[in-house]
């Protein structure tokens, strides 16, 4: 168990707080001047608090307190970067650290790749792709395992639907006794998604470290069958897993459960594409490469993520009413055949002069005639 403080008012009161996190997540440790990629060199925009850099400013340390290393970003500070690198970064190592320790780094910096997500039952800690000692150890498990303080599954025994919806999702991926293909089908079934259709549109509406990576990623071409040259079925496994426990039950995002997996899905074809179509590694695998770029393109970028979130939704959407056009086609195409039937029979008994049967008959024609121009108009 593990203690959070909260506010109640004036007075400050201990609540008890349940953690769930990957098996793995005790097991990192920053790389730090070993890290081939640092993150203190991605160009990323660093966020940082005014009572931070007061902070920094009264440190004692001028060298540390300059004014122009820091930006007005909207509402908001941010580290002026030195060509998409941190000024405080050098030799592998942050000059904060070394001259004042951990005390005074910033929390954006304390906490990557670590990130949470509280919810009214727990807290949920996670680690992100885009660090390239995450990819090892994601890479290292032969399971894709969860832990927490009291040694019970919360996933299971939480009452929130969505969270019951995520365990039932991950059950199903690690389920070995059928091939990946079939499991993926069997999830897209029980949450109501497709797979997912790489489109040069999606990739160039989203904003971008690299211009070089954004041409990787237009050209990509998804694997449906998940048979990757570089990763093993299991590291596939793995992934997917990682990607569903990091989007579902995230009430920051709020997208339906299908478009959240289709979401999955994508992200995991993209890494497999992305490591078959590379031509040489700067690690020990393709895999930590790939990962490693689609991490800190995408998944570090809260605007890409509900890009191609928006995206798919709109693609089952689309499907959706395609579906209910064709059953309102088939069941026009029903009414026509019934109604062909029905002046026949009128026809057969027009002797009897049965003026009202007539009328009826020509309303329905009319009325099916109106539908079909509808429909072909819209």
């Amino acid at each position: 168990m593990s203690f959070l403080f909260e506010k109640n008012g004036k007075n400050s009161i201990i609540k008890l707080m349940k953690i769930l996190k990957p098996i793995f997540y005790d097991n990192f440790k920053c790389l730090a001047d070993g890290c081939k990629n640092s993150c203190c060199s991605a160009g990323w925009q660093i966020s940082v608090s005014k009572n931070e850099i007061a902070k920094l400013q009264f440190c004692g340390d001028d060298s540390l307190a300059k004014n122009e290393n820091f930006i007005k970003c909207q509402n908001e500070f941010c580290i002026n970067l030195l060509d998409k690198i941190c000024p405080y970064f050098g030799n592998g190592l942050c000059n904060i650290v070394l001259k004042k320790g951990n005390d005074f780094l910033f929390d954006i910096c304390k906490n990557f790749p670590r990130n949470f997500n509280q919810t009214k039952s727990h807290l949920e800690m996670r680690l992100s792709i885009a660090c390239e000692e995450v990819c090892r150890l994601l890479l290292k498990q032969e399971k894709f395992e969860f832990k927490t303080e009291n040694n019970h599954n919360l996933m299971i025994k939480t009452n929130d639907k969505n969270f019951e919806t995520r365990q039932q999702i991950i059950d199903i991926l690690q389920d070995r006794t059928k091939n990946l293909r079939q499991r993926v089908e069997s999830v897209n079934t029980f949450v109501g998604a497709t797979m997912p259709i790489f489109e040069k549109s999606i990739f160039e509406k989203l904003e971008w470290l690299e211009d070089k990576n954004k041409k990787l990623f237009c050209d990509l071409k998804p694997l449906e069958n998940f048979e990757s040259k570089t990763f093993s079925e299991i590291q596939i496994e793995n992934l997917f897993v990682y990607f569903v426990f990091n989007y579902f039950a995230n009430g920051s995002i709020e997208f339906c459960n299908s478009a959240i997996f289709k979401f999955c899905t994508f992200s995991v074809m993209c890494c497999l594409s992305l490591a078959d179509k590379l031509e040489k590694s700067n690690y020990e695998s393709k895999a930590i490469d790939a990962m490693l770029m689609f991490g800190r393109e995408i998944e570090s970028s809260s605007k890409n993520v509900e890009i191609i979130l928006e995206n798919l939704k709109w693609k089952l959407l689309m499907l959706l009413l395609l579906v209910v056009v064709q059953v309102e086609v088939f069941w026009l195409v029903c009414l026509q055949k019934m109604v062909l039937v029905f002046v026949f029979l009128i026809k057969m008994k027009a002797l009897q002069k049965n003026c009202l049967l007539l009328e009826m008959a020509s309303v329905i024609w009319q009325t099916k005639i109106w539908a079909v121009s509808f429909i072909t108009n819209t």
